[in-house]
């Protein structure tokens, strides 16, 4: 007898509306949940969360649950603001709609679910945020793509719309973003918008800025021919106060114009930094310095148990050096990795401006550098949201440093590498970030002791 077919993934030619439906809980990925009445499936809706009853209209199954698109909010939650965004909130931030307190709470369940799930462990992580800081106007980096508008025969900016069957939408700006970064967008777009250029030319644009000067960098990325003069360029960029380099690549990242300076400064805990606007670096700043504050603090007391400091501190997927720079007073030696291209140059120099004479760097993937694991006693890893590496995990079971200090920005994938490391560490502090306000996404530290056998 043949067996049933598993249907992964299914859309609706037409939308199936289902009304009165309680939201029960929240997703990961920001919908609200509520459950089928029908068959007790359940039903993901961006813009709905707990405590709302909406009407919503099912576009897509995947894996046993539906997506639907939010089309009447019958009684609103408790927990419910209004969005500053009104029209792109679903797209930039969906979770404008949840008030702080109700955001940080639903951030830290999400983090205890995720650690009774996949690591077998009960958790009970605090989610902090710096006191009297907007949890708006934050993000030093966006990505837009470009709208065409035919009838007005202008650009604008577009992200996906999250929550629907429409793919993009066009916007001005976030509110979310950093000033900085909306002034020299918008200016941007005027400009953009006074030259003759093909609707197929623009692709998508980046933007970066620096909290501590407000200087932006432009990244224009094109997908045919740009006619627009380089004198046009400089124009505009003798304009913009702001705006300190403009970079220009094609879809093959081959840099066709460049102008100005691409680097971008910081100062993180009276220390400076500089990085180019294509490395990574830390979003919200100040939440980030809580961070380094909270691990600094629980490595005094480590240290002061131990009765000396760490013969080697490993930093891997190191960025441009932040944490061995500012943990190097802990360690007799410091060794980052970090694949990112040009990045060695700059974690160099940050070491160099902080004095930092015991540093060393290696620019490679971590998964290639797991000799560096040899004799590393304390560990730093702020791995990407896939978490570590399978290759690298299996190094540090053998290698078993004594201390492991662990951010990531995505609990679920920690969880799952700390429960594979769980049978020779012990959580000695934990603590949630909510480094990315208006988002469902949550950053989380683990400090990991090795257990004495």
């Amino acid at each position: 007898m043949a067996k049933n077919k598993v249907v992964r993934f299914q859309k609706f030619k037409e939308k199936i509306l289902k009304k009165d439906l309680k939201i029960i809980k929240m997703s990961v990925h920001g919908h609200g949940i509520a459950i089928d009445p029908d068959n007790g499936k359940e039903i993901h809706i961006l813009g709905a969360i707990i405590g709302d009853i909406v009407d919503a209209k099912i576009y897509r199954e995947l894996r046993g649950f539906y997506f639907a698109e939010l089309s009447r909010v019958r009684h609103e939650s408790i927990k419910r603001t209004p969005p500053r965004d009104p029209l792109s909130f679903y797209s930039t931030s969906p979770w404008q709609i949840i008030k702080n307190d109700d955001e940080r709470e639903i951030k830290k369940e999400f983090i205890s679910q995720d650690f009774a799930r996949y690591a077998d462990t009960e958790i009970n992580s605090e989610v902090k945020f710096p006191a009297n800081f907007d949890i708006f106007n934050y993000r030093n980096k966006v990505e837009y793509g470009f709208w065409y508008d035919k009838v007005l025969k202008e650009y604008m900016f577009s992200c996906f719309k999250r929550g629907s069957g429409e793919s993009r939408i066009p916007l001005l700006n976030s509110a979310i973003n950093h000033p900085s970064l909306n002034e020299v967008g918008e200016n941007l777009l005027a400009f953009l918008n006074t030259q003759e250029i093909s609707p197929r030319t623009l692709k998508s644009c980046i933007l970066r800025c620096s909290y501590s000067t407000k200087e932006v960098v432009i990244h224009l990325i094109i997908q045919d021919e740009l006619t627009i003069e380089t004198e046009e360029f400089e124009k505009f960029a003798e304009n913009e106060k702001l705006l300190k380099g403009l970079i220009i690549t094609n879809s093959d990242n081959e840099t066709l114009y460049e102008l100005g300076d691409l680097t971008l400064s910081e100062v993180l805990l009276g220390q400076d930094f500089v990085y180019r606007y294509d490395h990574f670096f830390q979003v919200h700043l100040p939440s980030f310095e809580i961070i380094l504050e909270d691990i600094s603090e629980e490595l005094e007391k480590l240290m002061k148990l131990r009765g000396n400091k760490w013969r080697k501190l490993l930093d891997l997927f190191a960025g441009v050096g932040i944490f061995g720079i500012c943990l190097n007073k802990f360690a007799d030696t410091v060794q980052a990795i970090e694949i990112g291209k040009g990045t060695k140059e700059f974690a160099q120099k940050n070491a160099e401006n902080a004095l930092v004479k015991n540093y060393s760097f290696r620019e490679t993937p971590a998964e290639n550098s797991t000799d560096s694991l040899n004799k590393t006693d304390l560990l730093i890893v702020d791995p990407p949201r896939t978490g570590i590496d399978k290759k690298t995990l299996n190094a540090i079971s053998r290698n078993l440093p004594g201390t492991i200090i662990y951010l990531s920005c995505n609990p679920r994938t920690q969880a799952k590498d700390y429960n594979l490391l769980k049978k020779d560490y012990r959580i000695v502090f934990n603590c949630g970030y909510n480094l990315f306000p208006q988002t469902p996404h949550v950053e989380h530290l683990l400090i990991l002791r090795k257990i004495k056998k």
